[in-house]
């Protein structure tokens, strides 16, 4: 902002401004009236841009998953070994999908399946803890066999470790 329009700003009287207020009230209202307007297009823009970021993280990961989808296509279609996995399965099905396609889909199980998992689980805890009919019920289903011991908790340890690292 240029000074002659700053102080053409700052001189005409502010659409609010009482006659019986100071000049320094009627500066200091304006200024911080500016800076929340500017707070707020900023906070805004943290949003977009928070947004953005995960745009261009879905972009990157999707430029991954072409290579790997081409790569893949070309050694299928060459005669080369045959992978037994979903991009295999997806490529060896005669609907002849495109790279674009079969991008879109990995996304989709990628996401699903982590949204998934974490959601039904919490869901499954919240109706346990609400219900105790529910939770009766399941613990006479699955009564353990064996009592809990050392042994069997280090195996529970072992066991939780093993499909942490899995997925």
């Amino acid at each position: 902002m240029k000074a002659s329009s700053l102080s053409l700003y700052l001189s005409s009287p502010p659409h609010t401004a009482e006659p019986s207020r100071s000049i320094c009230t009627q500066i200091s209202t304006r200024l911080i009236h500016g800076l929340m307007t500017i707070l707020n297009l900023f906070s805004m823009r943290l949003v977009i841009s928070e947004y953005e970021l995960s745009l261009q993280a879905r972009t990157k990961v999707a430029e991954a998953l072409t290579l790997v989808v081409r790569q893949r296509r070309e050694e299928y279609n060459e005669g080369k070994e045959k992978k037994s996995d979903m991009l295999g399965a997806l490529l060896a099905s005669g609907d002849h999908f495109s790279d674009d396609q079969i991008v879109d889909f990995l996304l989709a199980l990628l996401v699903a399946g982590y949204e998934t998992t974490s959601t039904i689980m919490t869901l499954a805890v919240k109706f346990l803890t609400e219900t105790p009919l529910a939770l009766a019920q399941l613990k006479v289903r699955n009564k353990p066999k064996l009592p809990l011991c050392y042994t069997l908790f280090i195996y529970m340890i072992i066991t939780i470790f093993v499909c942490l690292r899995k997925t």
